[in-house]
């Protein structure tokens, strides 16, 4: 049995702040004003659901993401080849 488990979290900006969440649990989130403050309310959420699951004896859901990438894009560039058709 592992003692450690380490879980991808993303943070997503919304209309009414900021929302963070684990892909592995994604009923269980938190959110805020501030993304640190979303981050802070995710994480004892996360430390509650899974003391719950050893309580139960019930099986720790692995991260499911594998890799994560960022791509940055030129906008102004792909709008002018959009002008060029």
């Amino acid at each position: 049995m592992d003692n450690t488990a380490t879980y991808t979290i993303l943070i997503l900006r919304t209309d009414k702040g900021y929302l963070a969440y684990a892909p592995a649990f994604p009923n269980i989130y938190g959110q805020a004003s501030t993304a640190r403050v979303a981050y802070a309310r995710l994480k004892p959420l996360l430390k509650q659901h899974l003391r719950s699951l050893i309580a139960k004896s019930e099986l720790i859901l692995r991260d499911p993401v594998f890799q994560t990438r960022t791509i940055r894009l030129d906008l102004r560039h792909l709008r002018e080849q959009e002008e060029l058709r």
